[in-house]
């Protein structure tokens, strides 16, 4: 068997599994899509954050989302970010035209665990919620976005791919590289 035969089918067998952890540590969510980089966690995170500083259409989301907590007639607030955290998630807004009015949000997901990212050669990422600039969206179990033939999931895919995606594989230097939708 030749060493690419090989290679292609380890990275079969790699994308099955970091497809099926990412069902189990997203939460109910699932993946509206996933994209395989040959790259490591830290290497594809530093790339990302470099597109988004870099990119007058992409913005982080900055917000922090709080909760109120009354308990015993007391009021305390507690900062809850997890899905906007930086390392397993973050929150990105995407403006469609340019214009800045109308703006899709997504929530990504890197991949994988702490113990996957220290050593794999290669990381992922997964869209885990997507909103077009009407608010219709949610993720692959909850909204607008569950059916594979959704008008709304093809517009907001397409959008994540032509702007964000390609940029990252142009950065990264690699061509239609491990994308599953």
């Amino acid at each position: 068997m030749s060493y690419n035969k090989f290679s292609n089918q380890y990275f079969i067998l790699y994308f099955a599994l970091i497809q099926l952890c990412s069902c189990l540590n997203a939460g109910t969510h699932g993946s509206l899509g996933a994209y395989v980089f040959p790259v490591a966690k830290k290497d594809l995170q530093k790339v990302v954050e470099k597109i988004i500083a870099e990119s007058p259409d992409i913005h982080r989301d900055t917000t922090k989302n709080y909760i109120l907590d009354m308990t015993n007639g007391r009021n305390d607030t507690i900062i809850n970010n997890h899905y906007n955290d930086g390392e397993t998630y973050l929150s990105i807004k995407i403006e469609n035209n340019g214009s800045g009015r109308e703006t899709s949000q997504y929530t990504i997901q890197y991949v994988g665990t702490e113990e996957d990212w220290s050593t794999a050669k290669t990381s992922s990422l997964s869209i885990a919620y997507a909103y077009d600039e009407n608010g219709k969206g949610g993720s692959e179990n909850n909204g607008d976005v569950s059916s594979q033939t959704s008008i709304v999931r093809k517009k907001l895919i397409d959008l994540f791919e032509r702007t964000f995606i390609n940029r990252i594989k142009k950065e990264l230097d690699v061509q239609n590289h491990g994308i599953n939708k």
